[in-house]
């Protein structure tokens, strides 16, 4: 082969790799061979493999959870979920998809402490995690678990946001995230406060028992004036 032919060949190759960056690699050469997507986005293959396999056992876990299943079963089935998606981010370091996934799964887990630094990197680089309604009530819940009220009560504030601005929620979920928000504040002495978020949660779910007795003791202690906050 000449130089010519060499250098038009190379420039094709070139060209067909950019044009492959730029359709992303779900569009670029659909149907036939993903060697130019890959060079595009290396690892992505593998990247895309891990995240199906993670979604569907997660699909399996929320299908046995509904049914009543052993919570072993269901646990275990998170767990290879888990993996998947670690498997995923290993192929390609930083993949929105499935840190967002990653972060929620940790969460419902009960890995609370190890979670929080996956959720602020799924947020920076995830704008459906940045949103996610349920990742901030279940952040709200993580902090509150490890003690930290202060960004519970922040969590629960972007719940109420998220559903104000963007997402239409359950008039269940935003009196649960109101009850818990009232807790957090108790633990750190604004009463007044605590006061408010459980009468907002009894407006939204006025049969609430634990929202009724949470209450009560906002006020008897409001009457005493008297409140240990607690640190956090």
């Amino acid at each position: 082969m000449d130089r010519l032919s060499l250098r038009l060949s190379l420039c094709s190759c070139l060209c067909l790799a950019l044009i492959a960056g730029a359709l992303g690699p779900s569009r670029a050469f659909a149907g036939g061979s993903d060697f130019w997507s890959e060079l595009a986005y290396p690892g992505q293959r593998r990247y895309l493999q891990e995240l199906q396999r993670g979604k569907k056992l997660e699909a399996q876990a929320d299908e046995y959870f509904r049914r009543r299943s052993s919570p072993v079963l269901v646990r275990r089935l998170r767990e290879d979920a888990l993996g998947a998606y670690e498997r995923a981010l290993k192929a390609r370091p930083g993949g929105g998809e499935a840190l967002h996934r990653k972060a929620r799964l940790m969460l419902d887990l009960g890995k609370f402490k190890a979670a929080l630094p996956i959720v602020r990197s799924a947020r920076q680089k995830n704008t459906r995690a940045r949103w996610d309604k349920d990742l901030a009530f279940m952040m709200g819940v993580a902090h509150s678990k490890l003690g930290v009220f202060r960004k519970s009560v922040d969590e629960y504030d972007r719940y109420e946001q998220i559903c104000n601005r963007y997402q239409r929620c359950q008039r269940y979920g935003r009196a649960t995230a109101h009850a818990n928000a009232a807790e957090a504040l108790m633990a750190l002495g604004r009463l007044d406060e605590a006061i408010l978020r459980y009468r907002l949660a009894l407006s939204y779910q006025g049969g609430m028992a634990l929202s009724h007795w949470g209450l009560g003791v906002a006020l008897d202690l409001q009457d005493v004036g008297q409140v240990e906050p607690i640190a956090g």
